[in-house]
Protein backbone atom coordinates (compact mmCIF):
# COMPACT_ATOMS: atom_id res chain seq x y z
CA UNK A 1 0.00 0.00 0.00
CA UNK A 2 0.67 3.29 -0.66
CA UNK A 3 1.17 5.65 2.38
CA UNK A 4 -0.17 8.68 0.56
CA UNK A 5 -2.46 9.31 -2.51
CA UNK A 6 -1.43 8.45 -6.09
CA UNK A 7 -1.92 12.29 -7.07
CA UNK A 8 -0.88 12.10 -10.31
CA UNK A 9 -3.22 9.32 -11.41
CA UNK A 10 -0.84 6.77 -12.63
CA UNK A 11 -3.07 4.09 -13.58
CA UNK A 12 -4.22 4.16 -9.85
CA UNK A 13 -7.79 2.68 -10.72
CA UNK A 14 -10.57 2.98 -8.27
CA UNK A 15 -8.25 2.55 -5.04
CA UNK A 16 -5.54 5.37 -5.15
CA UNK A 17 -3.69 4.21 -1.88
CA UNK A 18 -3.21 0.53 -3.85
CA UNK A 19 0.03 -0.52 -4.62
CA UNK A 20 -0.98 -4.25 -5.58
CA UNK A 21 -3.66 -6.39 -4.88
CA UNK A 22 -1.54 -8.79 -3.18
CA UNK A 23 1.55 -7.48 -2.24
CA UNK A 24 2.50 -10.89 -0.82
CA UNK A 25 2.18 -12.27 -4.50
CA UNK A 26 2.45 -9.30 -6.51
CA UNK A 27 5.52 -7.07 -7.75
CA UNK A 28 4.65 -4.07 -8.79
CA UNK A 29 7.94 -1.60 -7.88
CA UNK A 30 6.78 1.48 -9.61
CA UNK A 31 3.47 0.73 -9.25
CA UNK A 32 1.98 1.45 -12.23
CA UNK A 33 0.46 -2.48 -13.06
CA UNK A 34 0.21 -5.05 -10.98
CA UNK A 35 0.76 -8.04 -12.52
CA UNK A 36 1.93 -11.55 -11.10
CA UNK A 37 5.69 -11.77 -12.00
CA UNK A 38 5.92 -14.87 -12.87
CA UNK A 39 2.87 -15.57 -14.65
CA UNK A 40 -0.69 -15.96 -13.50
CA UNK A 41 -1.98 -19.06 -11.63
CA UNK A 42 -5.55 -21.07 -11.19
CA UNK A 43 -7.79 -18.50 -8.90
CA UNK A 44 -5.65 -15.60 -9.22
CA UNK A 45 -8.03 -12.58 -9.76
CA UNK A 46 -7.19 -9.55 -11.86
CA UNK A 47 -8.50 -7.46 -14.39
CA UNK A 48 -9.57 -9.67 -17.62
CA UNK A 49 -7.44 -7.83 -20.21
CA UNK A 50 -4.34 -9.24 -17.93
CA UNK A 51 -5.48 -12.65 -17.59
CA UNK A 52 -4.35 -12.94 -21.76
CA UNK A 53 -4.74 -17.44 -22.56
CA UNK A 54 -1.28 -16.60 -24.16
CA UNK A 55 0.46 -14.35 -22.26
CA UNK A 56 1.45 -13.76 -18.68
CA UNK A 57 0.62 -17.35 -17.44
CA UNK A 58 2.68 -19.58 -15.37
CA UNK A 59 3.64 -22.79 -16.73
CA UNK A 60 0.77 -25.38 -16.11
CA UNK A 61 -1.88 -22.85 -15.80
CA UNK A 62 -2.79 -22.24 -19.60
CA UNK A 63 -5.89 -22.49 -21.96
CA UNK A 64 -4.85 -25.84 -23.31
CA UNK A 65 -6.13 -29.14 -22.89
CA UNK A 66 -3.42 -30.73 -20.65
CA UNK A 67 -3.98 -27.40 -18.14
CA UNK A 68 -7.55 -28.17 -17.57
CA UNK A 69 -8.62 -25.38 -20.22
CA UNK A 70 -7.84 -22.31 -17.31
CA UNK A 71 -9.92 -19.01 -18.46
CA UNK A 72 -10.51 -16.27 -17.38
CA UNK A 73 -14.14 -15.63 -15.67
CA UNK A 74 -16.06 -12.61 -15.46
CA UNK A 75 -18.09 -12.95 -12.35
CA UNK A 76 -20.63 -10.45 -13.13
CA UNK A 77 -21.67 -11.58 -17.08
CA UNK A 78 -20.77 -9.32 -20.15
CA UNK A 79 -23.87 -9.64 -21.62
CA UNK A 80 -25.44 -8.10 -18.91
CA UNK A 81 -22.42 -5.18 -17.80
CA UNK A 82 -23.12 -4.14 -21.52
CA UNK A 83 -26.99 -3.61 -21.21
CA UNK A 84 -26.08 -1.61 -17.38
CA UNK A 85 -23.00 0.23 -17.00
CA UNK A 86 -22.38 3.20 -20.00
CA UNK A 87 -18.78 2.51 -19.74
CA UNK A 88 -18.08 -0.81 -19.31
CA UNK A 89 -15.28 -2.46 -20.55
CA UNK A 90 -14.70 -6.10 -20.77
CA UNK A 91 -10.62 -5.78 -20.62
CA UNK A 92 -11.25 -3.71 -17.57
CA UNK A 93 -13.36 -5.91 -15.52
CA UNK A 94 -12.01 -8.32 -12.88
CA UNK A 95 -12.01 -11.95 -13.67
CA UNK A 96 -10.59 -14.97 -11.97
CA UNK A 97 -8.96 -17.76 -13.81
CA UNK A 98 -10.82 -21.20 -13.24
CA UNK A 99 -10.15 -24.49 -15.28
CA UNK A 100 -12.87 -25.07 -17.79
CA UNK A 101 -12.61 -28.70 -18.48
CA UNK A 102 -15.86 -30.76 -18.77
CA UNK A 103 -17.13 -31.00 -15.04
CA UNK A 104 -14.50 -28.58 -13.53
CA UNK A 105 -15.49 -25.27 -11.93
CA UNK A 106 -15.72 -22.71 -14.53
CA UNK A 107 -17.82 -25.53 -16.89
CA UNK A 108 -20.29 -25.53 -13.97
CA UNK A 109 -20.57 -21.90 -13.54
CA UNK A 110 -21.01 -21.50 -17.18
CA UNK A 111 -23.65 -23.92 -17.64
CA UNK A 112 -25.71 -22.53 -14.37
CA UNK A 113 -25.65 -19.11 -15.49
CA UNK A 114 -26.91 -20.31 -19.13
CA UNK A 115 -29.53 -22.06 -17.47
CA UNK A 116 -31.17 -19.01 -15.45
CA UNK A 117 -30.92 -16.90 -18.71
CA UNK A 118 -33.13 -18.94 -20.30
CA UNK A 119 -35.41 -19.03 -17.44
Amino acid sequence: MFISRDTIGLLGGNNVFQYADNPIHWVDPWGLSCKAPNGYKTNDVDKHGNLSPQTNRAKGHLNKKDDDQIQSHHPIQNAWAKKKIESYNENDAYGVLLPSSSGMSHAKISVSQRTRRKK
